[in-house]
Order: structure tokens, then C-alpha cells, then sequence
């Protein structure tokens, strides 16, 4: 649910936010943690941001991207 509540509640914060994978999906094809290779993506957003955000599957972990 990350995917979904996190940028809005940015919004609502007045950032301004980009979201990189933010398909709400049920099925975890791979282990839920976040891995490097997604990072990578997130990690050419950032470039151009402040910082990137990547949350694990449930959402009670986070990658902070610079």
C-alpha cells in the first residue's frame, strides 16, 4: 500500500513527487525487500530530485536514494 498512501501523503505535504514502480500488486515475484537492480531506476530519478524513496513489499522499510 506504499505505493499508493506514501506520494500522496508527499502531496499533501507539498512536495513534489515522481513515482518510479507504483503499480499496486498483490503478487511478489521476487523477495520483497528492496533489491539493487530496481534501485538503479530510482536512483536515475534522483538525479534530477532531491532524494529517491524505495519502500519494501509491505511498506515498513525504506531506501532513501541521493
Amino acid at each position: 500500500m506504499s505505493c499508493t498512501t506514501a506520494p500522496e501523503l508527499f502531496r499533501q505535504a507539498g512536495a513534489a513527487v515522481e513515482v518510479v514502480y507504483g503499480e499496486l500488486s498483490a503478487v511478489f515475484p521476487r523477495n520483497p525487500e528492496p533489491q539493487e537492480d530496481p534501485l538503479h531506476e530510482l536512483g536515475e530519478a534522483a538525479r534530477s530530485a532531491d532524494m529517491g524513496i524505495a519502500y519494501d513489499g509491505d511498506g515498513d522499510r525504506m531506501v532513501l536514494v541521493d
